[in-house]
């Protein structure tokens, strides 16, 4: 009788336990699932690595373009450290494949004690990170769609693949996923994204002013390409490309 009890007691801790590790990743920040792609087309910015954080709680999506895999570890610490000392929050679990830059990442974040445990996907699986592999396959088809929509000619389809792709993340986080009533941003911040009321066409063409004209018969205005929303900037501020020079 006593071996039954305690192995009645062993699994009821252990449904605890488990409980317990859901409730945590539920929580948004706790955890993330990571992934790059390489797209073999070189960006203006000679990008040609497109690298994506998925919050497992919200779906609340990061998008970091690179110009060769090994920069993942100097671009996304940044993050976990501006995420931990601006929101108060900290990264607990990444999910990811067993490829080189991970490892990598793993190595920066024990070296800086971050706390953050890696689990590794199995080789030959990407349903086990499915949240982000999926995340990747509709943002890229967005993405191909809003550059065919602006009427781009195939030397700019390569050139602004990269603004492109991270206008899309921007509109991802701030469309609300089936099942929730708030934007992925909303869960994820506590408040409504700053370009949220400033949307505009991807592909449409503006007037820049020029802030310092050669001389006083010099145009004031530049044509040129809108191409996506500035980070950490006011929500009417913009990335425009000039067509004459890209």
């Amino acid at each position: 009788m006593d071996n039954c009890e305690n192995c009645a007691i062993g699994k009821m801790r252990q449904k605890n336990v488990k409980k317990g590790l859901k409730e945590k990743s539920s929580k948004l920040g706790f955890s993330f699932y990571i992934d790059i792609t390489l797209t073999k087309i070189t960006s203006a910015g000679l990008s040609k690595y497109w690298f994506l954080a998925v919050d497992k709680a919200t779906h609340m999506k990061f998008g970091l373009f690179l110009k060769q895999k090994s920069d993942v570890k100097e671009k996304f610490i940044p993050f976990f450290k501006e995420f931990q000392d601006t929101y108060g929050r900290h990264v607990h679990h990444i999910r990811c494949n067993y490829e080189g830059e991970n490892r990598a990442l793993k190595s920066v974040c024990i070296d800086k004690e971050l706390g953050i445990v890696f689990e590794y996907t199995a080789p030959g699986t990407p349903q086990q990170n499915g949240i982000v592999e999926r995340a990747f396959v509709t943002t890229l088809g967005k993405t191909r769609a809003i550059m065919n929509g602006a009427g781009l000619d195939e030397k700019k389809f390569h050139l602004f693949w990269m603004e492109a792709a991270n206008t899309i993340t921007h509109l991802e986080n701030i469309t609300i996923k089936k099942g929730n009533t708030q934007t992925r941003y909303y869960l994820f911040y506590g408040k409504d994204a700053p370009y949220t009321k400033y949307l505009q066409v991807f592909g449409k063409l503006g007037i820049i002013k020029v802030l310092q004209p050669r001389n006083k018969l010099s145009d004031k205005g530049l044509k040129a390409i809108y191409v996506g929303y500035a980070d950490k900037h006011a929500g009417n501020v913009y990335h425009f490309v000039n067509p004459n020079t890209n």
